[in-house]
């Protein structure tokens, strides 16, 4: 997994330099024509995501992750948006627009500090199998903090949307059609995961293809209907993994069909990228990056004292909503389609803070989990020990 994800950044990092501003083997019309794959994967990530939501592996700790999803979210936002509002006068696309558009924007990206990488959370379990309460907590609030953030980020992308239009107001009508495209989008995604769970009993025949086909019809039909298809994916992978004995298998699958989705998703995400502006945007990113620890641990540590978790949870596991990949990133990229005067700067800002997360997230957390004593990892000395003991050959009498 951790292999897997080395890719992923080689594939942002590499392709940001073919792009059409340094290179340029890459042009602004061909990346037009690579949406679709951006919507398969952003499909498959909100699969995943869902079927990561295991009701009976959730509601053990379900007070204490309750409450840290609560202060984080509360405390997150807020501080972001300060931040936000404070460095206007800095940011120059930001100095002559109208403060309630910055306080949206401030909204938005305090909503993207608020969400993490799933499977970087994971990866990092996996690699130093880890096994205890903080564990437990920090893979629950990661798993199901996913339909908070991507529930909130439907609300104010469209609340900033009006107001970059004529109508400088959400009126009430415009909020009520919003809450039922979101109630049809959780209807539409048990209606189709219920279809998979049918497949599951009655087919079972060419899952990569079927997952990948069903990703493409989902998300035509929430384009064409205006659901929101991530909240949409999310339930259908919630539904297979709680009401079916199919979670795994579909899990399964998912992870398959998304390897090379990911790769090419992570390659336009690069090639899209603006380095000349990214550069430029590098110390607002620090200071959105450092805004973001400090919400992210007094949001946990808050959260947790008023869950009554063991101080070993109310002093490290912050360090396990740090890193950020896949759902980040496809929020990035929606911003620059719906705001299309200031969204191409903002994703900028978001995928220069998105990159220094990947790379710091999971060295905080791997040292975390060392310090609370829950991993069961061999340590650098004893592998090279354990090495040393099977390079041993006996001799020959």
């Amino acid at each position: 997994m951790k292999k897997i994800w080395q890719k992923r950044y080689n594939s942002l990092i590499i392709n940001s330099y073919v792009g059409p501003w340094i290179l340029k083997f890459i042009l602004p019309e061909h990346l037009e024509k690579f949406q679709l794959i951006d919507d398969l994967a952003l499909t498959l990530i909100a699969f995943n995501a869902g079927a990561e939501l295991n009701i009976n592996r959730l509601k053990k700790r379900i007070r204490s992750i309750v409450l840290i999803i609560l202060m984080q979210t509360i405390v997150t936002v807020t501080l972001t948006t300060v931040v936000i509002l404070l460095i206007k006068p800095f940011v120059e696309p930001f100095a002559n627009q109208p403060i309630a558009l910055i306080f949206g924007i401030g909204l938005i990206i305090g909503v993207i500090s608020v969400a993490k990488s799933p499977s970087q959370t994971i990866a990092v379990i996996v690699e130093t199998r880890s096994k205890g309460i903080m564990t437990d907590t920090v893979l629950g609030v990661t798993v199901l903090k996913d339909i908070v953030v991507i529930i909130l980020f439907t609300l104010v992308i469209n609340i900033v949307k009006s107001l970059t239009g004529t109508d400088t107001s959400l009126n009430i009508s415009a909020l009520v059609s919003l809450l039922v495209e979101i109630a049809l989008s959780i209807l539409s995604g048990a209606v189709y995961g219920y279809i998979i769970i049918l497949y599951f009993r009655h087919i079972r025949q060419e899952l990569l293809i079927f997952i990948v086909g069903i990703g493409f019809f989902i998300t035509t039909l929430s384009h064409q209907f205006h659901l929101e298809f991530l909240l949409t994916c999310m339930v259908v992978g919630f539904v297979v993994e709680n009401f079916s004995n199919y979670g795994n298998k579909f899990l399964e699958g998912v992870e398959k069909s998304s390897l090379p989705v990911y790769l090419v998703f992570f390659s336009i995400a690069g090639a899209n990228l603006n380095l000349p502006i990214l550069y430029s945007l590098w110390p607002i990113a620090l200071v959105i990056v450092f805004s973001r620890l400090i919400s992210i641990y007094l949001g946990t540590y808050s959260g947790a004292r008023l869950a009554g978790d063991d101080p070993k949870i109310c002093r490290l596991a912050w360090s396990g909503f740090i890193g950020q990949a896949g759902v980040s990133l496809g929020f990035a990229i929606i911003v620059s389609r719906q705001l299309p005067e200031i969204g191409n700067v903002v994703k900028n800002m978001i995928v220069a803070a998105i990159v220094i997360n990947m790379i710091i997230g999971p060295i905080i957390f791997k040292w975390a989990l060392q310090k609370s004593g829950e991993t069961s990892a061999p340590t650098l000395r004893s592998s090279r020990k354990l090495k040393q003991v099977r390079d041993l050959k006996p001799k020959k009498v």
